[in-house]
This record gives structure tokens, C-alpha cells and sequence, in this order.
């Protein structure tokens, strides 16, 4: 009897053991499932709404005026322009007069309009209902990139595709010294592979210096004028990043990146937050930001730093650039970079000094070389 009684307590516990495993199993599958479709539904709601549309950036007079006040330049023309509300939410909200809601991620919903008025009038009524917690209109955001006189020094190729970029930075850094090291200690090919997204502008995924580096991510949440994958030769800026993370790691580590930039260099939050769960989905070890929107409204604020918060939280690095303006990031409701899940980032010059258009303050945490630095065109 006490065998038999051993054997049934056995089956009990090994039962008891398995079904919180499975119960796990089951609602990480159920939250994935959620994840994705709210990707889907917001990439659908800015494909279908902001495409050919000409925005004004809320952020790009103050960026150059260094002005703190969000009142300063915003004009009641532009601050409904998107026809979108961030929303976050204690219970499902109702749908009013919408077009397309996109939900399924935290208490968060993105909900399109079909016009300003519309949008202005729901938000309105949302700031009268007990249920929300927050809600503001979602703006559009020029990065700082445009007010920076250092531009890069791109490489040329009259004699090939260079080995390596020859960057002050990583000579002082001792980055290609640790590189060297790895490929001589390691078959590099037998290392695990380390997956580096990049949200940013696009790539040129055919250029010389990335070849066997790069994974497509076939992903573009851009919605002016942009295809539907991260593909472009215009700017450029992504293409350099992903040469630079290139440029100072082995073989072993593979580059993605993620288009949340039309081709007016406008973005939003939802775009940056669509890029950052699609990333998250697809598997990445690190994600780089070399970008920011700065003055983010309470609800921006909020959303863009609990998805952050979540994407760490499931074992993912974050690097961010503090930014260009030479301002405080403490003083300029920015992100990612300032916030508490990325690392960080400001630029330093070949003194070990702070560059002139650096943003600084008490939330960077650390510097690294950035002036003078060379880069890959498309």
C-alpha cells in the first residue's frame, strides 16, 4: 500500500511539476500571438494612413532653438495631423468613430481617425472616461541628425573593399585588438551567432563591407513613400551604423535592420515601439538606437518606455544615443536614450572630451568615440 501510495504521490508531483511549465508554455504562446498582432495591426494602420502624407515634425523647431517649452512652436494645425490617439487603458476602450485600432501589447492601444477633427473630438471624450489613464495625439518626430555640421567621412574603394574602416575610435577603444584576439583564439564560424538589430533609415543589405553580415528583416514600418522591406540607398545612415558594428565585431555577429524612417526622415513612437517588438520577435541579442524623439508628450513618453522595459526584461541589450544638441537630455522628455532600459550613449572626440553637439546630463551613461568618424556610403 505505502508503494503504491509512493507511486501515486510521485505521479502527483511530477504532474504538479509539468503543468506550471505547460501553464507557462501556454501563456507565453498566447502573449507572442498578442505581440504580433498588434505589430501587424499598427504596421497596417500607418501603411494605409500616413502613406504620401507630408508632415510637420513637432520637434524641429525646438530641437534648433534648444527651447524646453513643448507650447513654444506647437501649432494647433499639426498636433491632430497624424489622426492617430496612444492610449493606455484599464479595460478595452471603445471604439467611437475609429478606423482601425491596434491592441494586444500591455494596456496600450493606437487608434486611427479619419480626420483631425475626428481625432480631436474622441480625444477629448477619452480624457473624460474614468478607464483611461492616459491618452494624447500621436506626433511625428525629426531626428536631430539634420542640425549636425560633423558629417561622416565616407571610405572609397578605388582599391576594393577595405578590411577595415580605420577608425581613430577603435585603435583607442582597443576593439580591433579584441576582434584579432577572438579570430585568433576561435573558429569563429563555430561561435554562436550573435544577432544585432539596428533600428534606423534602412540598409543598402548589398554593399561590399557587409557581405556574409547582414540578415535581412524584410521590415518597414515607414509609411510615406517607403517599400515594404528596410532596403535604401538614399540616406545612408543606417547603412553606416550596421559598418560600424560591423567594422568592430568577428564573423560570428549578424546585423538586421529595421526601417522606422520614411524617406522625409520623419518617424513616431509607434513606429520606433513596432520596430522594437518585431525585433524582439525575430530573436535579437542587442538592439542598437542611434536615434531620438525628443519633447514626447506624457502618453509617447510612457508607451515607448514600458515597451522598452519589456523588451529588456525578455533578455534583450539596449544601446541608445544620448543625441546632437548639445543640450541636457534630463531637461528634453527624450527617448530611447535617457531612459532607464538602454544603455546610454554620448559621443566623445579624440581628447577623451565630450564633443561640442554631444547631448549630455545625468542619464548618459557612458561615452564613446564618435567625431570624426569614418563611415560605408550605399
Amino acid at each position: 500500500m505505502r508503494r503504491m501510495t509512493s507511486i501515486l504521490l510521485t505521479f502527483v508531483l511530477v504532474g504538479l511539476s509539468v503543468f506550471p511549465l505547460y501553464t507557462k508554455t501556454i501563456i507565453a504562446e498566447a502573449e507572442e500571438s498578442a505581440i504580433q498582432s498588434f505589430i501587424n495591426e499598427t504596421v497596417e494602420l500607418i501603411k494605409e494612413n500616413d502613406a504620401d502624407k507630408v508632415f510637420v515634425a513637432e520637434n524641429e523647431e525646438r530641437i534648433k532653438t534648444a527651447s524646453y517649452d513643448i507650447s513654444d512652436t506647437e501649432s494647433e494645425d499639426t498636433i491632430f495631423q497624424t489622426c492617430r490617439l496612444i492610449i493606455q487603458a484599464k479595460k478595452e476602450i471603445e471604439k467611437l468613430n475609429s478606423i482601425g485600432i491596434a491592441s494586444g501589447f500591455l494596456d496600450y492601444y493606437i487608434v486611427q481617425f479619419a480626420s483631425p477633427e475626428d481625432a480631436e473630438k474622441a480625444y477629448q471624450h477619452y480624457l473624460s472616461c474614468d478607464y483611461v489613464i492616459s491618452v494624447s495625439p500621436e506626433r511625428v518626430y525629426k531626428p536631430e541628425k539634420d542640425y549636425v555640421v560633423d558629417d561622416d567621412k565616407y571610405i572609397t574603394y578605388e582599391n576594393g573593399t577595405p578590411e577595415r574602416l580605420d577608425f581613430w575610435g577603435s585603435k583607442v577603444t582597443g576593439t580591433y585588438d579584441v576582434v584579432d584576439y577572438i579570430e585568433s583564439k576561435y573558429n569563429v564560424s563555430e561561435l554562436p551567432e550573435i544577432k544585432v538589430a539596428v533600428i534606423d533609415t534602412g540598409i543598402d543589405w548589398n554593399h561590399p563591407f557587409l557581405k556574409g553580415r547582414i540578415i535581412k528583416s524584410e521590415f518597414s514600418v515607414a509609411g510615406n513613400g517607403t517599400d515594404s522591406n528596410e532596403y535604401e540607398t538614399e540616406d545612408g545612415h543606417g547603412t553606416s551604423v550596421a559598418g560600424v558594428i560591423v567594422d568592430n565585431t568577428p564573423d560570428n555577429v549578424k546585423v538586421s535592420v529595421y526601417r522606422h524612417y520614411d524617406k522625409n526622415w520623419v518617424s513616431s513612437v509607434s513606429y520606433t515601439v513596432t520596430c522594437l517588438l518585431e525585433a524582439l520577435e525575430n530573436g535579437a541579442d542587442i538592439i542598437n538606437m542611434s536615434f531620438g524623439h525628443t519633447f514626447l508628450s506624457g502618453t509617447e513618453y510612457d508607451f515607448l518606455n514600458d515597451t522598452l522595459e519589456y523588451v529588456r526584461s525578455n533578455g534583450c541589450v539596449l544601446t541608445a544615443s544620448s543625441g546632437n544638441t548639445g543640450n541636457d537630455i534630463d531637461y528634453m522628455r527624450r527617448g530611447p536614450g535617457g531612459m532607464g532600459a538602454p544603455i546610454t550613449i554620448a559621443a566623445s572626440n579624440q581628447y577623451s572630451m565630450p564633443t561640442s553637439w554631444s547631448t549630455g546630463g545625468n542619464s548618459v551613461d557612458f561615452m564613446a568615440p564618435g567625431e570624426e568618424g569614418p563611415g560605408i556610403e550605399p
